[in-house]
């Protein structure tokens, strides 16, 4: 497996970005929060600012930790408006132990990507592209982490606009072990006598590395789309809770509403599985589908949760993964790069066909 996570913040309310995300930053006033406008639909993460007349410093981000890698991919959606001069954050690598290997900011002076050695300790590369603020461009990064031979390119709505090759290790850690989207630990303003409005907005994430035979270098601009139950499908193993009238309409919420409808089982190997919405009409590859179970543990002992597969043909299979259910709600991700229920690469008919359901796997 080389794609380590993917974001669209469809299906996923503000209040529950720490059930998703391994570390979450967001100063209620002024940090990150879901809103509506994504860069082509559904919903996007802005982190923003609006400071007058003294100093503040703002937050909002989210930070996935992931095994350490000396390589790591990136690509995002974003947005600009206003802010100060430079340093207006939008994407941090850090080493396991929360030390910044390298930084990328919007210089709204130049209006082009600063890209930077540890945190803000050395400028190493600039865009050549300038970026108009208040319209959406999906920029790429590949950080190759070494202290003489590291590189770093830089790309544009697909095109290379920067690189850099030396060192790109600013920490005595030889891995990244946390990768940022937004304002990490907050930006001091400083006193100023003018008003400052700042606001970034990102939508559509990957995260992956190199290793592997699929997914494993830039990705290109993609969409992550959400998708949510709308029918029954050939298992319905879990006890339904609540009003609903059927498993699939306990389950389909958005964003979930916890406790109020939901589906249970303490069984290992019980299945529950439900027919998805299809994507959208211009979909036309896939690279991965990724179950999210919106999970918690409401009685002892240790149980996993999985994510189940099954094709119209028959064919079933699990994603390679699992993950123990905690007893607070929490959001893993069950990446499958490809169908497990035949073993090939994903099509769009296979996900508009597929049903997907959690699976107590342990």
């Amino acid at each position: 497996m080389t794609l380590l996570m993917a974001e669209g913040f469809d299906l996923i309310a503000t209040a529950d970005l720490a059930t998703k995300w391994s570390i979450v930053q967001n100063n209620p006033a002024n940090g990150g929060n879901i809103t509506t406008g994504g860069r082509i639909s559904g919903n996007k993460f802005r982190c923003s600012a609006d400071i007058t007349f003294n100093s503040s410093t703002l937050s909002g981000a989210l930070g996935l930790i992931h095994p350490a890698k000396t390589t790591v991919v990136a690509g995002f959606a974003c947005q600009f408006f206003g802010g100060p001069a430079t340093q207006n954050d939008m994407f941090s690598f850090l080493d396991t132990a929360g030390g910044y290997q390298g930084r990328m900011a919007f210089n709204t002076t130049t209006n082009v990507i600063d890209v930077y050695r540890g945190n803000y300790a050395t400028l190493i590369c600039s865009g050549s592209t300038t970026m108009s603020q208040n319209r959406f461009y999906y920029v790429e990064i590949k950080w190759v982490l070494d202290p003489t031979a590291g590189s770093v390119i830089l790309r544009l709505d697909g095109v290379q606009v920067a690189s850099f090759t030396g060192n790109t290790q600013q920490t005595g850690n030889h891995n990244i072990g946390q990768t940022w989207v937004g304002q990490v630990g907050g930006m001091s303003i400083g006193n100023t006598a003018s008003h400052i409005n700042y606001r970034i907005d990102f939508d559509d994430i990957y995260i992956c590395d190199t290793l592997g035979t699929v997914n494993n270098d830039f990705l290109g601009d993609l969409r992550v789309y959400g998708i949510l139950p709308d029918n029954s499908a050939t298992y319905t193993q879990f006890n339904r809770v609540g009003a609903s009238a059927t498993n699939w309409q306990s389950v389909n919420e958005n964003p979930n509403n916890g406790d109020t409808t939901y589906v249970t089982n303490n069984l290992v190997g019980t299945v529950d599985t439900y027919m998805f919405q299809n994507l959208p009409a211009d979909a036309a590859t896939v690279i991965a589908v990724i179950g999210e179970p919106v999970t918690r543990k409401d009685d002892v002992g240790y149980r996993t949760i999985g994510t189940h597969i099954r094709m119209p043909s028959g064919s079933e299979g699990d994603a390679p993964t699992t993950t123990p259910v905690s007893s607070v709600y929490t959001i893993p991700e069950h990446i499958m790069e490809t169908n497990p229920a035949t073993a090939a690469p994903w099509s769009v008919t296979d996900v508009n066909t597929m049903e997907v359901g959690p699976k107590i796997a342990a």
